[in-house]
């Protein structure tokens, strides 16, 4: 199930569209656009290509918002597991910090006035319930690359499934016993 189905605004519909092929009806329509977490769905050139979609979707003076994670800061597991994300993401041709290059490809895609904040959420037991909620959310991203990352051969950091396990234990642990961990945040927005 992917949409609420108690839900039911008059301007509110749920629908299912790739964001490379966006309905014509569309343009011209949006005041507001927020997307987020995309880091891992698209390839650089579609990046491009999907800003200019967005800026035709919006009315002149709308705005769209962009939220995508950077790195985390805490330990050397840290830097293990992001070394091998890192490599996965590049060996898959997708940009590994695409927050870096948002700015640029909004402006390429017409966008003004593009402004970039930066947000640090703490991450670990040691921050309470959000810092561990976040360290949740990223265990399991961490847990759902097993697969594509041992079938690419564990990128010189881990070898079998065992290994990948006590990684991602280390991992947790590192993070609940590490205090000011964070993971870097970035909300781009332009108009």
């Amino acid at each position: 199930r992917l949409f609420p189905r108690d839900i039911h605004y008059p301007n509110i519909s749920f629908c299912i569209h790739s964001v490379l092929a966006l309905p014509d009806e569309w343009k011209n329509t949006y005041k507001f656009i927020h997307k987020r977490l995309f880091i891992a769905a698209m390839k650089e050139r579609q990046w491009a290509f999907e800003l200019g979609e967005l800026y035709k979707m919006l009315v002149p003076g709308g705005w769209v918002q962009l939220c995508e994670p950077g790195p985390r800061h805490a330990g050397e597991v840290i830097e293990r597991v992001t070394q091998m994300i890192n490599s996965l993401y590049a060996s898959k041709e997708i940009v590994v910090y695409i927050w870096k290059r948002l700015p640029m490809l909004l402006e390429e895609a017409g966008f003004i006035n593009i402004v970039i904040e930066e947000r640090r959420p703490p991450i670990g037991k040691w921050a309470g319930q959000q810092g561990e909620g976040v360290r949740d959310n990223y265990a399991s991203l961490f847990r759902a690359l097993k697969t594509p990352i041992l079938d690419a051969g564990g990128f010189g950091v881990v070898d079998s499934e065992e290994e990948f396990d006590l990684l991602l234990v280390n991992f947790c642990d590192e993070l609940d016993e590490t205090p000011d961990s964070f993971v870097r945040w970035f909300v781009i927005y332009a108009d």
